[in-house]
């Protein structure tokens, strides 16, 4: 018995296919899990791990890490839905068809600069969304209340700034947000 939702199809009795689904922290668990409990009782359900989340590769979750630890490099893959993704920032990264517009978001900068530094290169608007926009409304001088911003990448912030500038790459900041006030 697993507490995690499953869903599995069956021929003559034998499991096909496990979906396990919703594996960040529950209510009640630990928020990191020890690899010997919850990653490993993960392992142990199937002979292959299969990882097609995304959106979640860069987490550093238990499903994420750790379980994939568990499994011999010939019992672990990236599903289809990743391959795709892979394959089409493979694509924009060399070749992307102009006009070329990103749309970013996330709350640490410090994370998203090499990224954005790539796209000045490739994107002629790049769209800002909070949380990412406070820090660069800090370093334009600008309000952003008490919202929180990433004071370790405002170096990084003003030079893509400048670069932006600089190569007439459009940086879209909302003129429609709403920052805290306490």
């Amino acid at each position: 018995y697993l507490p995690y939702p499953v869903l599995a199809g069956f021929i003559n009795g034998a499991a096909l296919l496990i979906l396990l689904s919703a594996l960040r922290p529950m209510i009640g668990m630990p928020a990191r899990p020890s690899l010997e409990g919850f990653a490993a009782e993960l392992a142990a359900i199937a002979p292959y791990y299969v990882n097609d989340a995304f959106a979640l590769a860069h987490r550093n979750d238990n499903s994420i890490t750790d379980v994939p630890k568990l499994f011999a490099p010939s019992h672990r893959f990236i599903g289809p839905l990743m391959i795709k993704e892979l394959a089409t920032l493979d694509r924009l990264k060399k070749n992307p068809q102009q006009p070329f517009m990103a749309l970013l978001g996330g709350g640490k900068v410090v994370t998203k600069l090499p990224l954005i530094n790539g796209l000045l290169d490739k994107a002629h608007t790049i769209f800002l969304c909070p949380a990412l926009v406070f820090t660069f409304l800090k370093v334009l001088q600008k309000p952003y209340g008490k919202s929180l911003i990433d004071p370790e990448a405002e170096p990084g912030v003003a030079q893509v700034i400048t670069r932006a500038h600089d190569q007439k790459t459009e940086l879209v900041i909302p003129q429609d947000y709403y920052s805290a006030m306490n």
